[in-house]
């Protein structure tokens, strides 16, 4: 299941960046992860100009029946698309 820019469904505390310095003209992405092997959750926002934009979120599912290994490589597979797409995309 993914979402793409409904921001009233995502909740995201930027706390820990307001003191990152801000290079001009540049964008910085956050990228979060809320671990676990049956749900894991994730949030990609872009910071630019004092604004912020959801990029992505969404969560990736596995079946209980699943060993934890299986689980692992499910989750390690998907998280890897979806960094592998969200990073082409800085480039477009």
């Amino acid at each position: 299941m993914r979402g793409r820019n409904n921001i009233s469904d995502v909740v995201v505390s930027l706390s820990s960046i307001q003191n990152v310095e801000y290079v001009k003209g540049c964008i910085m992405r956050v990228i979060g992860i809320d671990p676990g092997t049956a749900i894991v959750g994730y949030g990609i926002i872009d910071y630019n100009k004092n604004k912020y934009s959801i990029v992505d979120y969404g969560v990736i599912l596995t079946s209980k029946d699943l060993s934890n290994e299986e689980r692992l490589e499910i989750v390690y597979n998907e998280l890897d698309k979806i960094l592998k797409n969200i990073s082409q995309s800085l480039w477009q």
